[in-house]
């Protein structure tokens, strides 16, 4: 989770520059080998208390940042300078890249059960990633999903009279190239400039995925506030 460049309504660029100094856009803030990041997110799915989390305590974790504030799909050979810095756009490559990590070296082929959670914009993320787990799992592999409050609809935000998630969609993927990626192969609007935000926006990405998948949410996410 974490929001995404050019939702906070300052554009694009701006967004991203100022993510890029704060842990949601370097991981230079997240400390030495992620270890603040290991304290902060030990609650809620990933809290290895028992009490507290009977189901999931004792699973393995891995947590994934996609940095670049593109909902894991930045995708760029090259940095856009902005402001006088260089923004790198390389979600996609840092998450696939984690992945093969994940395979050759921490036994995640092994595993008998695989569950792909994410919270807010990260729920956004998890369902359409979801279809290209299912892909590169074996199939043996149990795969289910959790979108906590990452519902966005394509509906008329009040504060800007506009459709805000296609328009954020959109803008996404004209600086990061997501029409280019394999985790869109599936959906039947990738080639298609105007109508992309379909492959994107949550109530039209949930019809085609293909694994069970849970969906929470929550009335608190201050972006369902804002088009309620």
């Amino acid at each position: 989770g974490g929001g995404y460049c050019g939702y906070d309504n300052i554009g694009f660029l701006p967004s991203c520059f100022e993510r890029a100094l704060t842990d949601s856009g370097s991981s230079r803030f997240k400390g030495e080998n992620g270890s603040e990041y290991q304290t902060k997110f030990s609650w809620g799915y990933f809290s290895s208390n028992y009490s507290l989390n009977p189901i999931l305590s004792n699973w393995n974790k891995v947590y994934l940042s996609y940095c670049d504030g593109t909902l894991f799909q930045g995708y760029r050979e090259e940095p856009i300078e902005f402001n006088g810095s260089q923004l790198y756009f390389r979600g996609y490559n840092n998450t696939i890249t984690t992945l093969k990590f994940l395979k050759e070296n921490l036994g995640l082929f092994d595993a008998k059960e695989v569950i792909v959670n994410g919270a807010s914009s990260g729920g956004q993320a998890v369902l359409f990633w979801m279809n290209y787990f299912r892909k590169f799992l074996p199939k043996r592999v149990k795969l289910k999903g959790i979108s906590d409050g990452g519902l966005f609809l394509d509906i008329i935000n009040q504060n800007g009279n506009c459709h805000l998630f296609r328009k954020h969609m959109l803008s996404i993927a004209n600086y990061t190239n997501s029409m280019d990626l394999s985790v869109f192969e599936d959906c039947e609007f990738k080639n298609n400039n105007e109508e992309f935000y379909r492959c994107m926006v949550s109530e039209y990405v949930i019809k085609n995925i293909k694994s069970e998948m849970f969906i929470i949410n929550s009335q608190n996410d201050s972006e369902k506030n804002h088009i309620q």
